[in-house]
């Protein structure tokens, strides 16, 4: 009896012995904050602004054409809207476009939109024809909305009827192709006494970020 008491002792000196160490590193994979770019188009096909977006990628951290690269994304060549002020109302669609690429989270943008009045004369005398009405739509569709949202506040700056506004926010998935965001819509009231004669008016999209 002596001796199984003897070997079981042993046994439990030789389990408590054994020992364990563990090491252990950490790392960590960091998903990059990309700025968007924007664009200003005309029509529902038409022009760009900010061409060099359209060779944005995903993939891609930094490339040109983003926001606050640069102040004035302007084209030069003036679209023919094919309509005569002289014998009718002019009307034009733009759209605010976000470009391949953009993945931020929660960054608000505020976009606005501003028609400026068409040079027109009038017996050689200067009779500009302004913008009389102008109106911002939400056109993004809701299957971006892990992308960007809108902001449901939409209107014009101090009750201008050449002006509209509204905000949008990145949301934190990368944009895989352009998405359009809002459409404006600007209408110059016919001036039936002006010159023959060519006659521009500027469109511009001012962005700001909010936060």
């Amino acid at each position: 009896m002596k001796k199984v008491i003897t070997i079981l002792a042993i046994l439990v000196v030789l389990t408590s012995a054994v020992f364990a160490e563990t090491h252990k590193l950490t790392v960590k994979t960091v998903v990059a904050d990309v700025t968007p770019s924007f664009q200003l188009r005309y029509g529902t096909d038409g022009v760009y602004t900010n061409a060099t977006a359209d060779s944005n990628s995903i993939d891609t951290q930094s490339y040109p054409g983003q926001y606050g690269v640069t102040e004035d994304l302007t084209v030069t060549t003036a679209i023919d809207l094919e309509q005569d002020i002289s014998t009718g109302d002019v009307t034009a669609d733009f759209y605010a476009v976000l470009a391949v690429g953009g993945k931020q989270k929660n960054k608000t943008y505020k976009l606005t939109f501003t028609a400026g009045a068409f040079n027109t004369t009038n017996n050689g005398a200067e009779d500009l024809s302004p913008c009389t009405e102008s109106a911002i739509n939400k056109v993004l569709s809701d299957e971006y909305a892990e992308v960007v949202v809108t902001d449901a506040t939409t209107g014009n700056e101090n009750e201008a009827v050449n002006s509209q506004f509204c905000t949008v926010t990145m949301k934190g998935a990368p944009a895989e192709e352009k998405i359009d965001l809002v459409k404006f819509s600007a209408l110059w009231a016919r001036n039936k006494d002006v010159d023959v004669g060519e006659y521009t008016a500027d469109i511009t999209l001012l962005i700001e970020l909010q936060n």
